[in-house]
């Protein structure tokens, strides 16, 4: 190995080791804060505030049918989660939305409620505001 190979592979693995660390000790695993994970594991976070009151709907590309819709209470937040091929052994709804509602800012935590839905191909999140202000109850 020569001496420029070895200072590339030095160079390389500190950079490598740089863009890893930066930020060590900020770095957290957060799925269910807003804006996500920043890596496509199709999960989704979507708070609700007074100004800001969120309606989360899920619709069948296909039909148009509105498949789930959930309103989120003031304060609190919804976070989603597609599992692929967890749903019915069917070509309608092969995949399984994960979903719970949380207290606003939580960024851990287990979805244990589950809806059988449409395939990522066929299927639309619509995101829409209710009238605000609206304040919790």
């Amino acid at each position: 190995m020569t001496s420029r190979t070895t200072f590339r592979s030095g160079f390389v693995a500190s950079l490598v080791a740089a863009v890893l660390c930066s930020g060590c000790g900020k770095l957290t695993f957060t799925p269910w804060s807003p804006g996500g994970t920043l890596a496509s594991i199709d999960s989704y976070t979507y708070p609700s505030g007074p100004y800001q009151p969120a309606t989360v709907t899920l619709v069948d590309t296909r039909t148009g049918e509105v498949v789930w819709s959930t309103d989120v209470p003031v304060g609190k937040q919804l976070s989603m989660r597609f599992a692929e091929g967890k749903g019915n052994d069917d070509q309608f709804t092969p995949d399984l939305l994960r979903w719970a509602i949380q207290d606003g800012g939580t960024e851990t935590g287990s979805l244990r409620n589950s809806q059988p839905v449409p395939g990522p191909d066929a299927r639309r999140v619509d995101y829409t505001l209710r009238d605000a202000p609206e304040f919790p109850r």
